[in-house]
Formats: structure tokens, C-alpha cells, sequence
């Protein structure tokens, strides 16, 4: 199946939407002085359509970038269907 330009920009927008949320969720989590804990972690790849779309590096507040990628494949998933 070829993506079309609609699917495409969907698919930009939710992975938008997920990295987002993931960010804002685990700002919930943070405490008062408004930091997040960034480190360095093994990269993991969002893959859609067979397709590498965004590589994340680094752990955000203890999650990391597999947990990262797999919520936003999820995500994008229940968006606009198996992938």
C-alpha cells in the first residue's frame, strides 16, 4: 500500500502529538523547579512503514528511548491503523 499525502501528513502530526505528550507526561512527574532528568541512552528508531522516521537518543525522566518509540508506533497505530 502507498502512503498518501494525507496519510503522511497524519503521521507527522501524531508523531508531533507523541513526542508531545511524552515530554508532557513525564513533565507531570517532575518535581517543583520545572527540570527533567536527560541522559544518554542506546538510540531507538520509530519505524512506520518500514521506514526509520525519527531516531531517539536519550532517556527522558527515566524513560527511555525504546519505551519512547514504542508509545509513539502505538500511538500512530491506533491513529491510522496496523502499520
Amino acid at each position: 500500500m502507498k502512503p498518501t499525502k494525507r496519510g503522511l501528513c497524519l503521521l507527522c502530526v501524531f508523531l508531533g502529538w507523541g513526542l508531545a505528550s511524552t515530554i508532557a507526561s513525564s513533565a507531570q512527574t517532575e518535581d517543583r523547579a520545572g527540570t527533567l532528568e536527560v541522559r544518554t541512552a542506546e538510540p531507538a528508531a520509530v519505524i512506520v512503514w518500514n521506514r526509520p522516521v525519527v531516531v531517539l537518543r536519550a532517556s527522558i525522566d527515566g524513560v527511555s528511548p525504546r519505551e519512547r518509540a514504542e508509545s509513539i508506533r502505538r500511538r500512530i497505530e491506533e491513529s491510522i491503523g496496523p502499520m
